[in-house]
C-alpha cells in the first residue's frame, strides 16, 4: 500500500553522480555514486543500497574493491521514510550534510 503523503521533491528522486575517487593504492578514476534513492519507485536500487552494493569501487590499477564514503538520501513514501545515511567516515560532517539537504528541501518548494 502507498502513501498519498510521502514528498515528491526532487531532492528524494533516486538520482546517481559522477565522482572522482582515490584508491589507498594512488590511483585516481571516476566512479558513479548513489546520492539518493526512491525505494518504492526504485525498489532493486534500494534493495541493493540497503545490502551494501551501491557506492563501491573497483580501483583499475590494484584491483581493490572498497566502499566510497558519500552521503544518500534514502526515500520510503509507503513507510513514510526520509533518511539521511552517512558512512562511518563522514560522521564527523553529520550536521553539516544535514544542513545541506535541508536546502535542498526548501528548494524543492514542496
Amino acid at each position: 500500500m502507498s502513501s498519498e503523503r510521502g514528498y515528491a521533491g526532487a531532492s528524494t528522486a533516486t538520482r546517481k553522480e559522477p565522482r572522482s575517487f582515490a584508491c589507498g593504492c594512488g590511483e585516481r578514476f571516476g566512479v558513479t555514486v548513489l546520492r539518493a534513492v526512491d525505494a518504492q519507485k526504485n525498489p532493486d536500487v534500494a534493495i541493493g543500497f540497503v545490502a551494501g552494493r551501491e557506492n563501491r569501487a573497483r580501483c583499475p590499477s590494484c584491483g581493490a574493491t572498497t566502499d566510497v564514503p558519500v552521503s544518500v538520501v534514502y526515500h520510503d513514501p509507503a513507510a513514510e521514510r526520509l533518511v539521511l545515511v552517512l558512512p562511518e567516515a563522514m560522521r564527523h560532517a553529520e550536521l553539516e550534510e544535514r544542513g545541506r539537504l535541508y536546502l535542498r528541501l526548501a528548494d524543492d518548494g514542496e
